[in-house]
């Protein structure tokens, strides 16, 4: 169960994502974006369970965690698919991807030489 606070997080770190006030890099982790903010990193990833059989559905979690300017974490959110926060993680997810790839930049280019 993702908490308020978290909740809360995650609803700033899209909004600011999205007005390009944070710039997402890949994380060490596969799937996984990171951030920093002030003497603070955060990441955010997602991993996947079960098959695309027909009948089964495929689970993801998403995992935000905080780390200190040592590495250090200082904790961790699980988010899973009956959370509150689930929705917004995976907004989060695809804005973090967006910015890390430079999908805005990407797309201009593309469209100004075509």
């Amino acid at each position: 169960m993702t908490n308020n606070k978290y909740n809360a997080l995650i609803s700033k770190l899209i909004d600011s994502t999205k007005e390009n006030k944070l710039v997402w890099q890949k994380s060490n982790r596969q799937n996984g974006f990171c951030t920093d903010i002030l003497n603070y990193q955060v990441e955010l990833f997602h991993t996947s369970s079960g098959s695309f059989l027909i009948g089964k559905d495929k689970d993801t979690t998403y995992q935000l965690t905080l780390f200190d300017e040592n590495g250090e974490c200082v904790d961790s959110q699980e988010i899973v698919s009956s959370d509150e926060g689930y929705d917004n993680a995976v907004i989060l997810l695809g804005e973090a991807r967006r910015s890390c790839n430079k999908v805005d930049d990407v797309i201009q280019t593309i469209i100004e030489s075509i």
